[in-house]
This record gives structure tokens, sequence and C-alpha cells, in this order.
């Protein structure tokens, strides 16, 4: 039993005389203190609502005309397609009255669908040149709002 306490009494001293040696500091070294550099930024350019204006002009202009485009090919097709059913059930055939039918709805169908293609096409282009010319209006109030871009009807 005396070895034992004897053994444990040693151990702890060595332990102990170990934890001492860590605990000792480490001398301090020295370091300049780094000093932050500060620019002056540059002066915000004064807003110019004339660039909005002008660029919101430009967007609204080609919208209102590929709207107008849209609308007499619109009426356009609405024209034919009523002169082509009318010519269809004049025909003496069921048959042939089946196939002009069908032959002037296809053919209404086409054209709008174009038509619409179209419209989209015009209306994305005319926006993406507004994004450009809002960037080069450089002003960050302009160029955080938008909206109104998929305002409009159905299909176009």
């Amino acid at each position: 039993m005396k070895k034992i306490i004897f053994s444990f009494a040693l151990l702890s001293f060595m332990f102990l005389g170990v934890s001492f040696a860590f605990a000792q500091e480490q001398p301090a070294t020295t370091t300049t203190p780094i000093t932050p550099v500060i620019t002056a930024k540059p002066a915000p350019k004064p807003f110019d609502p004339v660039c909005i204006q002008n660029a919101i002009e430009k967007r609204d202009t080609a919208v209102i005309a590929a709207f107008d485009k849209f609308s007499s090919v619109i009426k356009s097709a609405l024209g034919v397609r009523k002169d082509a059913l009318k010519a269809a059930w004049a025909k003496p055939t069921a048959k042939e009255r089946r196939a002009a039918v069908l032959a002037a709805w296809n053919a209404y169908k086409k054209s709008t669908r174009e038509a619409v293609a179209a419209a989209k096409k015009e209306r994305k282009a005319a926006w993406n040149q507004f994004r450009k010319d809002r960037i080069a209006c450089k002003d960050k109030e302009v160029n955080a709002t938008s909206g109104g871009e998929h305002i409009g009807f159905d299909g176009f």
C-alpha cells in the first residue's frame, strides 16, 4: 500500500512540475500597429433627370410601335380569316367545307402566333435597350428602380 501512495505522490509532483513549465509566459513581441489609410470618396454625380426621361421616351415609343404593329397584324389576320371562313362555307360538299374551314383556322393560328412572337421580341428589345440606357445614366437611384416590364396582356 505504501508503494502505491508513494508512486501516486511521485507522479503528482512530476505532473505539477510539467504544468509549471508550460505555464511560463512567452516574451512579448512588439508589432507596429497598422493604421488604416482613409481615402476620400469622389463627390456623387448630381442627378440628371433628362437622361432617364430620354431612356423612358425611347423605351415607351418602341413598345407603342410594337403594339401598333401587333394590332394591325391581328386585324389583318381576322379579316383574312373572316373571308376564308365565308368562302369555306360556300363550298358545295361537306368534305370541301371541312378542309377549307380547317385551313382558314390553321392560317389564322399561324399568323397570330407569329405576331405574338414578334411583339414579344420587340418588347424585350425595347426593355433591354432601356436597361443599357439607364445604366448609362450612372445614378444609383435610377438603377435601383424598375418595374412594369411584364405588364401587358396575355400572350404579349
